[in-house]
């Protein structure tokens, strides 16, 4: 079983080759086949948890990557992302970076709307979106989730249910309401022939105690006939390659026949 996890970043304020190489050897200790990289960038605001990579960093960033995939070669296959949060007036530099840097995917992930960040259910009270409704801001999180899908940037979503952060439910129990968005979100992706992550880090946050996305949102994308990537999300060099083989087993079992990573922009099928 080839095992792919296309979304580890030791964080930009840890940054440094050294730091790269570990996640790498980590990767290798626990049978990880491809590896990718996916730092948070460009910098969206002054907030350090939710830093990105400054645009002067980027180039020594892909430089350590492209350095490490030199080294390893033959033992591992490495590649070079980012995660690029959902920002329409960021969308000229993030097109600059497609043609600077030989980049091989760029993830789109929602970690805020306006004032309120998703995963922080202390933010919504006070934001200006705080007195709608739990199905108007399920409407309006993945009404963005569709301008993502279709503006044509993005390669694949990062944690596409992260409103979970701020909205728990029970694992596999969306609201009733969510199947229908769940339904139109699906399709539009389908189209776009974007990635949908099956990302592991939610099975260990106390409010979720599962996968990104959930169970019922799985099967929708499997019946619109929606790709998938795996990744683990990992922050730190303990959690690369967490719980990924037990996911493919669990998503096999949900239609998953396949998952995908990226080379040069283009979409690779691996057989589970």
């Amino acid at each position: 079983m080839i095992i792919s996890d296309l979304h580890v970043h030791p964080s930009p304020w840890k940054f440094g080759e050294g730091t790269y190489r570990q996640f790498v050897k980590a990767a290798l200790d626990r049978n990880v086949a491809i590896l990718g990289f996916s730092e948070h960038g460009p910098e969206i605001g002054s907030d350090q948890c939710y830093r990105g990579l400054k645009l002067n960093e980027i180039g020594d960033y892909v430089e350590s990557v492209l350095k490490l995939k030199e080294e390893f070669s033959g033992l591992i296959q490495i590649f070079c992302g980012l995660e690029l949060s959902y920002h329409p007036d960021l969308f000229d530099s993030y097109m600059k970076l497609q043609t600077e840097f030989p980049f091989d995917y760029f993830l789109v992930s929602l970690h805020t709307i306006d004032d309120w960040h998703v995963d922080n259910p202390d933010s919504l009270s006070p934001s200006i979106h705080g007195k709608k409704t739990e199905k108007e801001l399920y409407r309006l999180y993945y009404g963005k989730i569709i301008d993502a899908a279709r503006c044509g940037l993005f390669d694949g979503f990062a944690h596409i249910d992260y409103l979970r952060r701020s909205l728990p439910h029970p694992p596999g129990e969306p609201p009733e309401y969510a199947l229908e968005i769940y339904d139109e979100v699906a399709g539009e992706i389908s189209r776009s022939n974007m990635t949908v992550e099956v990302n592991t880090r939610g099975f260990s946050i106390e409010s979720m105690k599962e996968m990104y996305p959930t169970l019922p949102f799985v099967k929708k994308l499997v019946h619109a006939g929606v790709k998938f990537t795996t990744g683990s999300d990992a922050h730190e060099v303990g959690r690369v390659g967490d719980g990924l083989a037990k996911v493919r087993q669990l998503v096999a079992v949900n239609g998953i026949r396949a998952t995908h990573y990226f080379k040069n922009r283009e979409v690779l099928g691996l057989a589970l």
